[in-house]
């Protein structure tokens, strides 16, 4: 897993302000991410000729786990106007301009 520096994150912060966690660009983001799953199993599927069970438990899984991060997703942004409350903007800020500094 990658390693975020606090000026990366505070970056990432900014941007989900302004934008208040839309579906789409959620989806846009990670939609790389499901296909790189989805496709294998398809093509597994394809090429071995698998039992139909078998297909529809891995297709499962990547349903359920796109469920999951939906979920998540509807979750955070219902909470979303709590954190922006208690967060120290002014302390994201300065740490963006680090990100800004340093590049």
């Amino acid at each position: 897993m990658k390693k975020y520096s606090d000026s990366e994150l505070a970056v990432s912060l900014i941007q989900i302000r302004m934008t208040k966690y839309p579906l789409w660009e959620y989806l846009r983001a990670y939609l790389v991410k499901y296909l790189c799953v989805l496709v294998p199993i398809l093509l597994f599927f394809w090429l071995v000729k698998v039992d139909i069970v078998f297909f529809i438990f891995l297709f499962g899984l990547w349903v359920g786990a796109l469920i999951r991060d939906l979920g998540w997703l509807i979750y955070t942004k219902q909470t979303w106007s709590f954190q922006e409350k208690i967060t120290d903007w002014q302390k994201v800020e300065q740490l963006m301009k680090l990100n800004v500094d340093t590049k």
